[in-house]
């Protein structure tokens, strides 16, 4: 996996009132990484989700269409067009849902411009064929703190990254929990069984976490 590994913390901001306070690791010098914490350090945005979307470039939120997939009213999803894996080409990105006790879990179906033609056609099985990024057990990527996780994609100075945060991210029980932000991989790892297990060999860029005060 090609993940950044995790070394000293260098920054700390205060915010939760049980004494928790955020921690940025890695990606310190990494300008992405140092806009959004700046953000969340000034206390000007109440979440991550607020500082991404004031450093994107402009018109650098993939815009959103709701549809249903595969022409089957049992799945709704949101599709967007943008780079993802920034080749240069804009991919067609699904965005559906998994669900484990009552906990959803968002991920990816990616599909390259050579199989829109046929995409009316897919089945479910070439539906979860496709590559993407998922979130589902074993929890592919559990060891960067991220289990059940909810997708930002946004462009930063003409690249395209993926904020990722864990569904429990800064819960008091869930100090080990992360948010990060990382970059998408056509390189795929297969964590699971069948089709249902292929996810992004994600480039984490920066990870943020929570601690208690010492």
């Amino acid at each position: 996996m090609k993940c950044v590994a995790i070394g000293f913390v260098l920054f700390v901001v205060s915010n939760f009132s049980y004494g928790a306070h955020i921690q940025l690791h890695n990606g310190t010098e990494i300008e992405v990484c140092k806009d959004i914490f700046k953000l969340r350090l000034s206390n000007t945005t109440k979440n991550f989700s607020e500082a991404i979307n004031l450093i994107a470039d402009e018109n650098g939120i993939p815009k959103w269409e709701e549809g249903l997939l595969l022409r089957n009213p049992k799945y709704l999803e949101k599709s967007a067009y943008f780079d993802i894996d920034n080749d240069g080409i804009d991919e067609s990105v699904s965005s559906l849902f998994t669900w484990l006790s009552g906990n959803p879990g968002e991920y990816y179906r990616v599909i390259e411009q050579d199989k829109l033609k046929a995409f009316n056609r897919f089945t479910e099985r070439d539906l979860y064929s496709l590559p993407g990024l998922y979130s589902y057990h074993p929890w592919p990527y559990r060891d960067l703190g991220v289990f059940f996780f909810s997708i930002s994609p946004f462009k930063f100075k003409g690249t395209f990254y993926l904020g990722l945060k864990d569904n429990n991210f800064g819960k008091e029980e869930f100090m080990e929990r992360s948010f990060l932000i990382v970059k998408y991989s056509n390189e795929m790892l297969d964590f699971g069984q069948n089709n249902y297990g292929k996810t992004s060999n994600i480039e984490v860029v920066c990870k943020f976490v929570y601690a208690n005060k010492s």
